[in-house]
């Protein structure tokens, strides 16, 4: 998981639809315990174009804000009791709706959106007028009104905001935020885990991954060359090139990698003793090996360089490991 543990709950909370989101927020605790909510981005009513029916049609772009335009979140959060503050000392309303930056501009759409429920559904209008009656729009009176209104007034006042249906110009925007930001997250992660292997296998740890991409290449490169010497104009130091010696030439080339990704010398003596070592050459004693090695090191030298003959690129490209190579865009 790519994502912080914080950021994943925004994302979730972000990317309901209007009917989650207003069932979600007319909860005590819509986000959990200790979990906080951006102030940004400071709006105004002004910078909010909508149809009069409730539905934003032009808005800045923003995301992190899954209680923007929700009525219930209002009616709830914007309305709870003030709280002793020990910096101050004294009560103050401490809610995240007297925080947000954007809570007029939140607002002048909920009152909208409750204006417009109220003109096609009479009992939301009686429910709306007897939770203003009873004390529900003041500073902190939620309370008051929910004492007085009962559970019963508060479902009246909520449930034909949940069920109604509003479009929102930026949730294409907050969908693409979350797009990139996991993009991000990935990049990073990765990145820690290319810098974890790397560090892993100049300690001799996991290094079956190691293994499993050297062989990867290993094929490759047997298949490059092969086709290489049987080309009709093959370079001249592949003409008389026995194909019997693709395979350890590949198996030099394996223990050349995997001493440089495990942080080791690369002289020919290191890569026999490799090669021994990891069961890829066990047929030569070191004292021969170690000189077919060093003859292999030049072929592999010319396959890697770029050659006129196979159109400006090596016949052997160069090798990134897929495990610690960069493969999130």
């Amino acid at each position: 998981m790519s994502l912080s543990k914080r950021d994943r709950r925004v994302q979730r909370l972000d990317l309901l639809n209007y009917q989650e989101k207003s069932f979600r927020w007319k909860r005590e605790d819509p986000v959990g315990n200790g979990f906080g909510l951006p102030e940004k981005p400071e709006l105004s009513p002004e910078q909010v174009k909508t149809d009069g029916l409730g539905n934003i049609l032009s808005i800045p772009q923003f995301a992190e804000k899954p209680c923007f335009g929700i009525p219930t979140a209002w009616l709830r959060h914007a309305h709870l009791k003030p709280v002793y503050v020990n910096r101050t000392g004294r009560k103050e309303h401490n809610s995240r709706c007297d925080r947000c930056l954007a809570a007029k501009a939140c607002k002048s759409v909920v009152l909208e959106r409750i204006k417009a429920v109220a003109r096609r559904d009479s009992d939301f209008a009686e429910a709306f007028k007897a939770w203003s009656k009873a004390g529900g729009l003041r500073k902190g009176g939620f309370d008051v009104a929910c004492e007085k209104l009962n559970h019963r007034g508060w479902s009246a006042l909520t449930y034909p905001l949940e069920i109604a249906e509003f479009a929102d110009a930026n949730a294409a925007y907050v969908r693409k935020y979350w797009i990139e930001k996991e993009r991000k997250a990935a990049n990073i992660a990765a990145g820690k885990e290319r810098h974890r292997l790397r560090q892993a296998w100049k300690s001799g740890e996991d290094l079956d991954r190691l293994r499993s991409g050297l062989d990867e290449g290993t094929k490759l490169r047997a298949i490059a060359l092969h086709e290489a010497i049987i080309r009709d104009q093959p370079p001249k130091y592949l003409l008389r090139y026995p194909s019997r010696s693709i395979a350890r030439v590949c198996r030099v080339w394996w223990s050349r990698e995997f001493a440089r990704y495990t942080g080791q010398d690369r002289n020919p003596s290191r890569i026999a003793t490799i090669a021994v070592k990891e069961g890829r050459i066990n047929e030569y004693g070191h004292t021969s090996l170690r000189q077919m090695v060093k003859r292999d090191l030049l072929l592999i030298k010319k396959l890697e360089s770029s050659a006129g003959y196979n159109g400006g690129s090596p016949i052997w490209p160069k090798f990134n490991h897929p495990a610690v190579s960069i493969g999130v865009t």
